[in-house]
């Protein structure tokens, strides 16, 4: 039996790594689109993120909502699919060097503080040359 058709649990379990970086490129491309960042040169193609994940609903006091995740891809694809779609957006670009980061406060523009200081050194150097120029 190939490992990818094993348990997703299991020790025996695994997956080619070519796969996963090809699933992150669509992730990302989704992500850049979805958020207006994309160029416009790109004539950009969203990928398509469609698909079932299965589930069941277990009977009791209170039901709860089980999903079924058959490979790690799928546990990607929901765990994508579950912060791009929450209002608070955990889900940002950087506002220094772009990068996407997860953001743990609601305020956060920046995905360290390295970053934020770059950006901030850089808006404060670009003031104070307007002002030099117009002396």
């Amino acid at each position: 039996m190939p490992p990818f058709c094993r348990p997703l649990n299991g020790p025996d379990y695994g997956e080619d790594l070519w796969l996963f970086q090809v699933h992150f490129m669509e992730l990302y491309q989704h992500f850049t689109i979805a958020k207006g960042m994309h160029p416009v040169w790109d004539n950009p193609r969203p990928a398509d993120l469609s698909g079932l994940l299965n589930y069941r609903l277990t009977s009791g006091r209170t039901p709860q909502l089980v999903w079924e995740l058959r490979s790690m891809l799928s546990v990607i694809r929901l765990t994508y699919a579950r912060l791009i779609s929450e209002p608070a957006g955990p889900l940002k670009v950087c506002k220094n060097c772009g990068k996407v980061y997860y953001n743990s406060h609601a305020k956060s523009e920046f995905c360290s503080t390295r970053c934020r200081n770059y950006y901030n050194v850089r808006v404060f150097r670009e003031r104070e040359k307007g002002i030099e120029t117009r002396r």
